[in-house]
């Protein structure tokens, strides 16, 4: 058997003032789903933009790496100026690798220092500081070792090319 209660007023009011609270309750509670699915989305955009920025920066340091081991093993210049000629020129093709790669190191500065001064997640963002540091120590290294390099070989055909002309001269 249902029992049915008469609402009088007050209990009519009492209701609507519960119905308001739970109303209340309730957009407090979409507020609240709303702005963990916010943080959710900004956090995966993050993670992905760590993700592809890392992978850049590692990418990066491997050839630098590469590069670097590539301008360690060349050869020593011996006398003949041809083969002085040779060595210079491939030396020219490997530095204009080398700056063609500038856009890239900038571009990657860039997006690193953007990605650290709006990261939530300190840990990631020291690592990633951590990683720009270093690429940003071995790019300069690179180009000052490649510039070595040049100017080496330049005074050393130089040199050869002194010798020549004076061996001609003598003759």
């Amino acid at each position: 058997m249902l029992f049915v209660i008469p609402l009088t007023e007050i209990k009519m009011q009492d209701l609507f003032i519960m119905l308001e609270e739970i109303n209340y309750k309730l957009f407090e509670l979409i507020g609240i789903i709303l702005f963990i699915l916010f943080f959710q989305h900004k956090l995966e955009a993050g993670l992905l933009a760590l993700g592809q920025l890392e992978s850049s920066l590692d990418e990066l340091l491997n050839w630098m790496d590469r590069t670097d081991s590539a301008l360690s093993n060349q050869k020593p210049l011996t006398g003949d100026p041809k083969m002085a000629e040779i060595e210079l020129a491939k030396h020219k093709v490997l530095q204009n690798d080398i700056h063609s790669h500038q856009p890239t190191v900038d571009s990657i500065n860039q997006a690193a220092r953007s990605f650290v001064s709006s990261a939530d997640n300190r840990h990631a963002a020291n690592a990633i500081r951590g990683k720009l540091d270093n690429l940003n120590g071995k790019w300069k290294n690179l180009l000052k070792k490649s510039d070595d390099r040049q100017r080496e070989l330049e005074d050393i055909l130089g040199q050869v090319r002194e010798i020549i002309l004076l061996y001609f001269i003598k003759i």
